[in-house]
């Protein structure tokens, strides 16, 4: 029994300490975060940020498709933001289809094994580029693709055109109620960092602040509703 204790022991050691090694190995890698495990002798593994290719940010990773290839496979037509298909890039397309599929709000489109936002393949047939770095749609419909309604911009620029959320309770963009306070609060995100604009008796008031700051900031993406 106690040899067999022994041998129990000296595994669990060897794994424990395989483990630790082969983790301080990956750790050691660029870009590597924790994924599970708390304990000394648990193995913990390491893996790559996943790259998100459905996003319309800059980056090669996810800017596989040209505007060449785009303009092979695809057709777009500004006036009343369709994208069809040309031809056949496999056995399930259909020349003539629109492309994509919706998804939370928004068309994707799949080609020669990426993803991308519909907005954005729009954007890449129309000027031969992709966007800087996301495309906004000026009337908050993500599934409106007519060239009127697409433009560049931010991370920041395109929050803060989104409508207001259902959940908030002021009936007002930028407001909400301060339990510790007990007034109404205004607050405006700017490059991802939140600021409060004051504490006000009334929600109309407190709006009023959020629209000044957001016109300050945000000029012509500024949505108060």
């Amino acid at each position: 029994m106690n040899c067999r204790l022994r041998k129990a022991k000296r595994r669990v050691e060897s794994a424990g300490a395989s483990c630790r090694s082969r983790n301080k190995r990956l750790a050691e890698g660029e870009g590597l975060e924790q994924r599970s495990g708390d304990s000394d002798l648990a193995c913990q593994t390491y893996t790559k940020s996943p790259i998100e290719p459905n996003k319309e940010f800059s980056g090669a990773s996810n800017r596989a498709l040209t505007a060449e290839r785009a303009r092979e496979a695809l057709s777009y037509c500004p006036e009343c933001g369709t994208i069809r298909w040309r031809i056949k890039t496999n056995r399930r397309i259909v020349p003539g289809a629109i492309a994509g599929v919706l998804s939370r709000g928004k068309r994707l489109i799949r080609i020669d094994g990426g993803s991308y936002h519909a907005g954005a393949i729009a954007w890449l047939i129309k000027t031969g580029r992709w966007p800087h770095e996301r495309i906004d749609f000026k009337n908050g419909d993500r599934t409106d693709l007519r060239w009127s309604n697409l433009r560049e911009a931010t991370a920041s620029q395109a929050a803060a055109n989104k409508p207001i959320r259902r959940d908030n309770a002021s009936g007002f963009k930028g407001v909400s109620w301060s339990r510790i306070h007990r007034k109404w609060v205004a607050e405006i995100q700017v490059e991802g960092e939140r600021h409060s604009l004051g504490y006000f008796d009334d929600p109309e008031a407190a709006h009023t602040a959020y629209w000044r700051a957001a016109q300050k900031y945000f000029g012509e993406f500024a949505r108060t509703v």
